[in-house]
């Protein structure tokens, strides 16, 4: 039998896993760099192989799950993110650790972005305080992970394998969920307001209210990556302290979560919250670049964390509010933009720490908080115009 009612709790679950695994790959990226002798300015390199695919495949196939259904399209997925899980864990090479990495990360973009139509499908006007719901699980993985996994590695002797086994076999028993859980399509009385984008799915690029919230979207999930992939290097190598290390990011995933929570309760007021935290960002961003002091540094985590919270869900919705009729295509667009902002971040993260210290690293990311705030004041001065 299926039900409407079980559509909630498996995207909760499939955002959980993912987090679980962003969080869990984030603590195990320095041990991956050392297992393979990667050195620290190439280890964005590792992330952005994940994000490529990330990229490419909700660019390319983002409508699908406009034509032939959100259900069959995020079945498929779900099972790719396991296979990218299980060839992770079961080829013990550099090679085999890229492959895995790409099939897994074109499971997890076509996954999300395919759970996030759905869920603005099925809530509408509502859907801001459902996105912000869901990635409050997405965030509470991401906490998971790192602590899970950390307790796993150094109580059980088990290797940085345990957060790609882990997230397998969760996704396995999700996908057997899903084949029970029944989905709206298209969301009632849905009305496009750019109905040109039914046309050709790529004409939707040229419009600046989409072009503003891309932008917005790839400078968030910039900062995201940038502070959860290198809060390790930054308590390990400046401040001293490798046992905060995994605390650190648990934190800023944390409050994040909180900060979600707390967004579900504002989505009448999406386009104002985006532009402050954006600003907030900013600042903390530069705040903790400066410290030296590591609990001061930790406390920051948790206020980045809090204050990232609801900009990646507000974006998502404000975005699937413009396109109600292909909210496949515009969430594939979203995601393709999260997967640029995520590739290229770590990338020129770990090449400045590299050559001047990761302390500038995060003075970059100060800045791309600045762009972010200016891509959500055009998109607000466009919809006021």
């Amino acid at each position: 039998m299926k039900t409407k009612k079980l559509l909630l709790p498996v995207t909760m679950a499939l955002a959980f896993f993912l987090g679980f695994e962003a969080g869990g790959f984030q603590l195990a990226l320095l041990k991956v760099s050392l297992e393979y002798s990667i050195a620290s300015k190439w280890m964005g390199g590792l992330v952005a192989v994940q994000y490529t695919a990330i990229i490419i495949f909700p660019l390319l196939l983002g409508r699908l799950s406009d034509r032939i259904g959100k259900k069959t399209v995020l079945l498929m997925f779900v099972a790719t993110f396991m296979a990218g899980c299980l060839t992770v864990v079961s080829i013990p090479h550099l090679a085999g650790f890229i492959v895995g990495i790409f099939v897994l990360g074109a499971g997890f973009s076509m996954s999300e972005a395919t759970f996030t139509a759905a869920i603005a499908d099925m809530y509408g006007k509502q859907q801001g305080k459902y996105h912000n719901l869901v990635q409050a699980f997405f965030c509470m993985g991401a906490m998971s992970g790192p602590i899970a996994s950390d307790y796993a590695i150094q109580n059980y002797g088990f290797s940085w394998h345990v957060v790609f086994v882990a997230c397998g076999t969760a996704y396995a028993v999700i996908f057997v969920l899903i084949l029970f859980t029944e989905f709206a399509e298209v969301a009632p009385a849905a009305e496009s307001l750019h109905p040109g984008a039914a046309r050709h799915s790529y004409w939707i690029l040229a419009t600046p209210v989409l072009a503003s919230l891309l932008v917005a979207i790839t400078m968030y999930v910039a900062m995201e990556n940038g502070f959860a992939f290198f809060f390790d290097l930054l308590f390990v190598q400046k401040l001293g302290a490798p046992e905060l290390s995994a605390s650190a990011i648990s934190l800023f995933w944390l409050a994040m979560m909180l900060g979600r929570l707390l967004g579900s309760l504002l989505h009448r007021y999406e386009k104002t919250v985006i532009r402050v935290l954006f600003l907030c960002v900013s600042v903390f961003s530069v705040a903790i670049a400066l410290s030296s002091n590591p609990m001061l540094s930790l406390v920051l985590c948790f206020v980045l964390g809090f204050s990232h919270g609801p900009i990646w869900p507000f974006i998502i919705s404000l975005t699937a509010k413009e396109y109600p009729q292909d909210t496949g295509l515009a969430a594939g667009f979203m995601m393709a933009g999260s997967g640029a902002g995520g590739a290229l971040s770590p990338i020129l993260m770990g090449y400045l720490a590299g050559i001047f210290g990761i302390q500038y690293s995060f003075f970059m990311l100060s800045l791309v908080a600045v762009c972010g705030f200016f891509a959500a004041l055009k998109y607000h001065r466009l919809k006021k115009a």
